[in-house]
């Protein structure tokens, strides 16, 4: 089974690399890798908002609500221009992810 680990190969040197993974790893719907590819990020680079942002999507995509709010929080903390990726209807919010 082709997965965004395996199609990828070597493991990445850099945050952003990491994140860039975990960015595949999603959108293979491969939920657990995408959230262990963003926190090796996030470890790499505490600053890095893309990697918060893309953590709490897999997060939620999971059913972890509280962990996912609490990503996307910090990545908009650290990076607002992110907020356009966020759509909030009443007392929901849903998210599309950053290109």
């Amino acid at each position: 089974m082709l997965t965004a680990r395996s199609a990828i190969g070597l493991e990445p040197k850099t945050a952003a690399l990491w994140s860039d993974r975990g960015y595949a790893c999603l959108r293979l719907h491969d939920y657990k890798d995408a959230l262990s590819d963003e926190a090796k990020a996030i470890q790499l680079d505490t600053k890095l908002a893309r990697a918060y942002f893309l953590r709490g999507a897999a997060f939620g995509a999971l059913g972890d609500s509280h962990s996912s709010v609490s990503d996307i929080v910090t990545a908009l903390r650290l990076d607002p221009s992110l907020e356009r990726y966020v759509t909030f209807k009443g007392e929901d919010a849903s998210i599309t992810l950053p290109p």
